[in-house]
């Protein structure tokens, strides 16, 4: 029997092609879960590759989040794809989000009846699921059921590059033919599978299991040497700063990347850091904060032990209301751990650590304004 393969994709610019490719060649069905759809230059290619395969009579499933139109028309080139009305309340929000992030964006959002996602409307072979707010953050492709695709990486022009603020995009995806995996995630029972590589996830239908945040204690409470977390987003989650500081307690190596300047919650993450940091120089234990001038949106967590990636966040919104699907892979060995952590080494390489608290400076209006949203 043939061993299930494992492939990083590092970024949208390796992981587009492969997510065509697999459009393309899908023979029976596609399952495609996704929070931000946006409807510029990646996300009509992709919706025009979902027509075509519809076209040869692929039964193509679409999940997409509500909840994600907030931060599609918030930010970037503020559209999306797949919805094309708003409610009041979300107009609300939505301009609430850019006035607070994006003041040059405000009021500037659009909602457009793109032509593509009203042929795909019309597709007989073509189902979608997007007037749910489901709170689900997850990114996923399913071919055939017999390749998943899965990460942390929107359909969005700026995961395939950079951001209107010339920023590059980091992120991760995983591709693997291993049915066992697609039947766990398929799988409403949730839960831990004894049996590594394993998706570990939340969701709230058919049935409500929220995983992820046990998964990310139990990773730091088995730490033995070193601790590398990754994060977009950082919030005070208790559970989680008591975790890291009883590993320093045990003089375990912590390392974080974040971006020096991310596209939400920046306050947040330095404060956060800096309560990690202040322990850890008061206590003469070993901490190491990377600041990165890319949008680093990976969310990574690497022990000695274990690896995870995907697409939680350490937050309490993702580990409390949003559903979320990420990877589990011992650290040793194998091809895809080897991936992780060469791609650990060049983010670090590509990053500047701080020296101390000086460079950590915030709002502590900002961060209690954060704490709202995260």
């Amino acid at each position: 029997m043939k061993k299930p393969d494992y492939v990083l994709l590092r970024n949208g610019k390796n992981a587009f092609p492969e997510i065509i490719q697999c459009i393309r060649n899908a023979k029976e069905s596609i399952l495609i879960v996704m929070f931000i759809w946006r409807g510029d230059h990646i996300g009509h290619i992709l919706a025009q590759e979902v027509l075509d395969a519809a076209d040869r009579g692929v039964k193509v499933e679409i999940i997409k989040d509500r909840y994600g139109v907030l931060f599609e028309l918030s930010e970037e080139d503020q559209t999306a794809m797949l919805h094309d009305e708003i409610s009041i309340i979300e107009t609300f929000k939505i301009l609430g989000m850019e006035m607070f992030y994006h003041p040059s964006q405000f009021n500037k959002h659009h909602i457009q009846k793109d032509a593509l996602f009203q042929k795909m409307k019309a597709h007989p072979n073509i189902t979608i699921l997007n007037n749910k707010t489901l709170y689900d953050h997850s990114k996923i492709y399913i071919f055939d059921n017999k390749i998943m695709i899965f990460g942390g990486i929107n359909i969005e022009d700026k995961e395939n590059g950079k951001d209107k603020e010339n920023r590059f995009y980091k992120d991760l995806m995983v591709k693997t033919d291993d049915e066992r995996l697609i039947r766990q995630y398929l799988d409403v029972t949730g839960g831990f599978d004894q049996e590594l590589p394993a998706v570990v996830y939340n969701r709230y239908s058919p049935k409500k299991h929220f995983d992820i945040k046990e998964m990310y204690l139990q990773m730091l409470m088995q730490a033995k040497e070193k601790i590398f977390i990754m994060m977009p987003y950082l919030s005070p989650v208790k559970e989680i700063t008591d975790e890291l500081i009883k590993a320093l307690d045990r003089n375990v190596t912590l390392e974080i990347l974040v971006p020096v300047r991310s596209n939400l919650s920046s306050d947040l993450n330095k404060s956060v850091i800096a309560e990690l940091y202040s322990y850890a120089n008061e206590h003469e234990k070993k901490i190491h904060v990377f600041f990165t001038n890319d949008m680093s949106h990976t969310k990574l967590v690497c022990t000695d032990q274990m690896i995870s990636f995907g697409s939680a966040n350490m937050t309490r919104k993702a580990f409390e209301l949003l559903g979320e699907t990420n990877i589990l892979i011992r650290n040793d060995d194998s091809p895809l751990a080897k991936s992780v952590r060469e791609f650990i080494q060049d983010e670090k390489n590509n990053a500047t650590e701080i020296q101390g608290n000086k460079d950590l400076t915030y709002s502590s209006l900002r961060v209690f304004i954060e704490r709202l949203f995260t």
